[in-house]
């Protein structure tokens, strides 16, 4: 006598039912996932709404999974509470994953120029971001002055597919630009002295009548 179970069914019929005699249910409406942000896997992602033609759950069929930043088909899978007589339905939906934002923990600084230079001539140093990339000025034509404003500065990651770019000011030592006489100082001496040498000290204008 084959053994039984407290459903009062043999085996062979537990079998039978078990897996060929499984109804698939149908998917009415299919449920939306919320956006996730690249580095954050499917499990972050929230599932809504989505109806079937029997009681059951939605969920991702691996909530372990990372993807790209973009828009792409994730397998959701809808499990019927009655696995007695409904089977598991795998289906796909989209998910969208957002760039991520990369921190920056230290910023950079700026070698100091001319006023008159352009911007592009101050050198950014150092920096300390959460990925990689590089530091450059949004526009390194402007000319700088004395009084110039703090300067836009774009950090750009190398990953540029799953990272977006970071804007931030910074401000640039301007040096002022040194007034250059007209007369060095020593060829003014020589031309006061040589002047006193010949009796020169004045200009006089005689009127002839």
């Amino acid at each position: 006598m084959l053994p039984t179970t407290n459903t009062g069914l043999s085996s062979i019929d537990q079998f039978y039912f078990g897996t060929a005699g499984l109804l698939s249910p149908s998917i009415d409406s299919l449920p939306s996932a919320s956006p996730i942000t690249f580095g954050d896997s499917l499990s972050s992602s929230t599932l809504s709404g989505g109806a079937a033609s029997v009681p059951g759950d939605f969920a991702f069929a691996d909530p372990t999974v990372i993807g790209g930043a973009g828009t792409s088909p994730q397998t959701v899978s809808f499990t019927p509470s009655d696995l007695f007589n409904y089977s598991i339905v795998d289906f796909q939906i989209p998910v969208s994953v957002l760039p991520a934002i990369p921190v920056i923990s230290a910023l950079p600084s700026a070698s100091s120029i001319t006023e008159g230079e352009p911007v592009g001539n101050s050198i950014l140093l150092g920096g300390v971001t959460s990925v990689p990339g590089t530091f450059a000025f949004v526009d390194p034509a402007v000319i700088v002055g004395l009084d110039s404003p703090s300067q836009p500065v774009r950090f750009t990651p190398a990953d540029s597919s799953n990272y977006t770019v970071v804007d931030f000011s910074l401000q640039i030592p301007i040096q002022q630009t040194a007034d250059i006489p007209l007369f060095p100082p020593g060829l003014l001496i020589c031309l006061s002295t040589g002047f006193a040498a010949f009796g020169i000290h004045r200009l006089r204008r005689t009127t002839f009548s």
